[in-house]
């Protein structure tokens, strides 16, 4: 059995042009389908990764936001909404 630290693994990090700027809302979207991972931001598909590190079978989820130190924002998440088809 693999070990996995305990608290969050980071999969992935990156910014993209389909976040709006400014006071709207945004919807982000995770769709996990076997060991791929998609990640939609208001219905744009911006990234799928394939794990084959980890081969996480259930756990915990987790969410954050962060800016460019010299560019700081505030986030505000409204709610989080897991399920399972």
């Amino acid at each position: 059995m693999r070990s996995v630290k305990q608290g969050y693994n980071l999969l992935y990090n990156g910014g993209s042009l389909a976040i709006k700027a400014g006071q709207v809302t945004n919807t982000y979207t995770a769709v996990c389908q076997g060991n791929d991972l998609a990640l939609y931001v208001n219905g744009t598909q911006v990234q799928t990764i394939n794990d084959t590190k980890f081969n996480f079978t259930e756990g915990t989820i987790g969410i954050g936001a962060s800016s460019p130190q010299n560019s700081p924002v505030d986030v505000q998440f409204e709610s989080v909404t897991v399920s399972q088809p």
